[in-house]
C-alpha cells in the first residue's frame, strides 16, 4: 500500500484428481433371502473421496415387462432400468413404501455417484445386486400326513422306531425350509411326545414339542423315524406343519389314529365244546376286538372257519365237500359275519356226518386295523370239539327172560 506494508497471498487452488468408481452396497435385503414383510430397504456406500447420492431400480422378474419400479406411481411398470433418487444419506440409504406382490422375486440394484461424478458401474450380486423372494402367508406351503391315514394303525411301530410320513408343495419360487411333526395323547393326560427324552412325560409344551423331519431328495416326500412309546389301545393326535423360507407357516395337518397291534378273539359257541349232538342244523360263533389296554376296540370285518373230521381220510370240509387238509371256509359265501358273531350259512353245513365221531371247529378273526388287519391264529382254546352221534341207545331187559 501507500504505507509500504506487503500483503503476499497463495492463491494456489488444491485439486484432487479422482477417477475411482464408488459403490453402493445392499444390507436388506439379503441376497437369496425370502421376506414376508419388507417395509424398508437400506443399504451403505464407500468411496475414496466421498459419495454424492445414491440410486436405485427395482425389477419384479416375476412379472412381464416393463417390470421395473417407478417410485413416482408406486408401480412396477417402467422400462428396465429405472434408477431413482434413494432416500436418507449416502452412507446410510434407505427407501421405503414399496408395495410388494407375494410369491415374486426381485432384484435391487444400488448405484454411487461420487463427488467427482464418477458412476458406479460394476453390480455385483450380494454386493450391489441383491435377488430375494417376498412370500405372504396366503401363499405358504401346504403340507400332508401320509402315513399313518386310517383312523386305526397296527404298524405304527416297525423295528422299534415309529415312521411318519407325508408330502409338502409350495409355489415357486417359494421354498420350503422344513416340515415339523408332533404327537399329542389325545386322551387321559393329553401330553405331547418330548422330543428330547422321547416320552410322552408332560414336559414338553406345545411349541417345543414341534420336531424336525427328515427327508432324501426334497420336502415333497418327507420322514420322521424316531423313538415314540405308542401303547397299544391308546389314540394319538398326529400333527404335521411346513414353514417357507420367508418364516410362514402352512395350516396344521392333523391325523387322529389308535394304534392296535392285537388280534381280535373269536370263539365257537355251537355246537360246544365237549358236547354231544345227534343234528347239526348251524354252527354259530362270536367276536370281540382287543387292544393291549382294552380301550378303543375296533370292529371284525372278517371271520374264517375250519371244520375237521378228527378221523378218516380226507378229513376237512370245504364248504360243499370233505377234502384234504386244510381247509377254510371265508365270507361271505360261506361265512356269514355280524357286528358280534358269525354262523356257517346253512346250505354249507357238512354232510354227511358221521355218527359216533368227533368233531373240531376252529375260528380265525381279522380287525380292521391297518394295513393288513391284526389276524387271530386257528387253533384257539376257544374252538370245539365235539361228537356227533345219531344213534338212538339200545335197551334190554335182563329179567324176567322172554318166555320165563
Amino acid at each position: 500500500d501507500y504505507a509500504g506494508n506487503n500483503w503476499t497471498r497463495n492463491q494456489t487452488p488444491t485439486v484432487t484428481y479422482d477417477t475411482s468408481e464408488p459403490t453402493a452396497g445392499i444390507q436388506v435385503p439379503t441376497h437369496g433371502g425370502f421376506y414376508s414383510a419388507l417395509a424398508t430397504i437400506s443399504g451403505t456406500s464407500v468411496d475414496n473421496v466421498g459419495v454424492s447420492t445414491i440410486a436405485l431400480s427395482i425389477q419384479d422378474i416375476s412379472a412381464a415387462a416393463p417390470n421395473c419400479y417407478a417410485y413416482t406411481s408406486n408401480a412396477f411398470n417402467a422400462a428396465c432400468p429405472n434408477f431413482f433418487p434413494a432416500q436418507g444419506v449416502v452412507g446410510a440409504w434407505t427407501f421405503t413404501g414399496i408395495t410388494w406382490t407375494g410369491n415374486h422375486q426381485y432384484i435391487v440394484t444400488s448405484r454411487a455417484t461420487d463427488q467427482a461424478t464418477n458412476e458406479q458401474s460394476t453390480f455385483n450380486p450380494s454386493t450391489s445386486s441383491n435377488t430375494f423372494t417376498y412370500a405372504t402367508g396366503t401363499e405358504a406351503p401346504v403340507v400332508a400326513i401320509t402315513n399313518p391315514t386310517a383312523d386305526r394303525h397296527k404298524d405304527l411301530l416297525s423295528g422299534g422306531l415309529s415312521t411318519i410320513a407325508g408330502t409338502a408343495a409350495i409355489n415357486a419360487p417359494n421354498v420350503i425350509s422344513r416340515v415339523l411333526v408332533r404327537i399329542r395323547e389325545s386322551e387321559g393326560l393329553f401330553y405331547y411326545w418330548n422330543p428330547g427324552s422321547l416320552t410322552f412325560d408332560g414336559v414338553a409344551s406345545a411349541e417345543v414339542a414341534w420336531t424336525t423331519a427328515t427327508y432324501t431328495s426334497n420336502w415333497t416326500s418327507w420322514t420322521l423315524s424316531s423313538g415314540v412309546p405308542y401303547v397299544d389301545g391308546s389314540k394319538y393326535d398326529i400333527e404335521a406343519r411346513a414353514r417357507d423360507m420367508a418364516g410362514n407357516f402352512s395350516v396344521t395337518f392333523t391325523t387322529v389314529v389308535v394304534y392296535d397291534a392285537t388280534a381280535p378273539e373269536t370263539a365257537v359257541g355251537f355246537p360246544a365244546n365237549n358236547s354231544f349232538i345227534n343234528a347239526l342244523s348251524m354252527t354259530t360263533g362270536t367276536l370281540v376286538d382287543k387292544t393291549g389296554s382294552g380301550a378303543n376296540l375296533g370292529k371284525v370285518p372278517d371271520v374264517q372257519v375250519q371244520f375237521k373230521r378228527l378221523s378218516g381220510a380226507g378229513s376237512c370240509w370245504t364248504g360243499v365237500a370233505w377234502a384234504g387238509c386244510p381247509q377254510t371256509l371265508i365270507p361271505p359265501n360261506l361265512i356269514k359275519v355280524w357286528q358280534t358273531s358269525w354262523t356257517i350259512n346253512t346250505g354249507n353245513l357238512p354232510t354227511p356226518m358221521t355218527s359216533g365221531t368227533s368233531y373240531y371247529i376252529t375260528s380265525s378273526g381279522t380287525d380292521n386295523a391297518a394295513p393288513t388287519g391284526n389276524v387271530e391264529g386257528f387253533g384257539s382254546v376257544r374252538g370245539s370239539t365235539f361228537i356227533y352221534n345219531a344213534d338212538p341207545p339200545v335197551s334190554s331187559i335182563a329179567a324176567p327172560l322172554s318166555g320165563a
